[in-house]
């Protein structure tokens, strides 16, 4: 979830940069950094005599999701729920308001973006790209806002995919929780656990290729990619990504990726 929270900031951060440069005018899960790696990776019953720490994460990021855990009164304290990681789906008995009221808040992107928002600074209109792996574009929280999905390689079925590109689309176009809720994406999807450039340059590509097309007050500004597809960084092809980084800034277009 660390991971997530930095993500979150940086593209709250470059959106925002986007969105005054240049604008015209199923569950959502509460993301705390979780500082103690010890987990519990099992829905709590009667039987089990479960006492939650500070910090202590109860809900694993790649564990087997399941709706609605509940846990107990006396297992958890009331003062510790805004340090837990959890779904809107979890139950802490007695805490019910409480834990909607952190929900809502965790919705906020922070950085004043909500006070912008309020003046009509949404990202209307303004174009911008993601390259991620495949995923839901259907998704309630930014249904309407994808212009355009290309898969370079992924062979995945239609509206299956990793949560990752899914959690940076909502993060940035998010109709709740997103920075720019009013941005238009096109979003081209690359099988990163190949571990070769290639695919992830052919989504940058396209992008080029869609940018071209737009006129001059459309065009994309922006490209976000949550990898370093480089030879340096132990990528295969890291040539052909580095080539189609030069052919994007030509075209006026940013390239924000990294280190990973």
């Amino acid at each position: 979830m660390k991971r997530i929270t930095v993500m979150k900031i940086m593209i709250s951060l470059l959106t925002l940069i986007i969105i005054l440069t240049g604008c015209s005018g199923e569950t959502i899960a509460a993301s705390i950094q979780i500082a103690n790696p010890e987990v519990i990776s099992s829905t709590p019953s009667e039987s089990q005599d479960v006492i939650l720490k500070p910090f202590d994460d109860i809900y694993l990021m790649f564990r087997q999701l399941t709706s609605g855990d509940v846990f107990e009164e006396n297992q958890y304290k009331p003062d510790d729920i805004y340090t837990y990681t959890f779904e809107s789906t979890t139950v802490f008995k007695g805490s019910e308001e409480l834990t909607s009221e952190i929900v809502e808040e965790g919705k906020n992107p922070g950085l004043g973006i909500r006070d912008l928002h309020q003046q009509g600074i949404t990202g209307k209109n303004v174009n911008v790209a993601i390259i991620d792996q495949n995923m839901q574009t259907d998704h309630p929280e930014f249904e309407g806002r994808i212009i355009k999905y290309y898969d370079s390689g992924c062979n995945m079925p239609v509206n299956e995919g990793s949560y990752h590109g899914a959690s940076v689309t909502s993060i940035l176009a998010g109709k709740t929780i997103g920075v720019a809720p009013d941005v238009n994406v096109y979003y081209a999807a690359a099988p990163s656990w190949k571990r070769d450039a290639k695919y992830k340059a052919d989504c940058l590509n396209w992008v080029i290729e869609q940018n071209k097309a737009l006129p001059k007050s459309e065009k994309i500004r922006i490209v976000s990619v949550s990898s370093s597809p480089s030879t340096d960084n132990g990528w295969k092809n890291g040539e052909l990504w580095e080539k189609a980084v030069l052919e994007a800034q030509k075209e006026g277009i940013m390239v924000i990726d990294c280190y990973t």
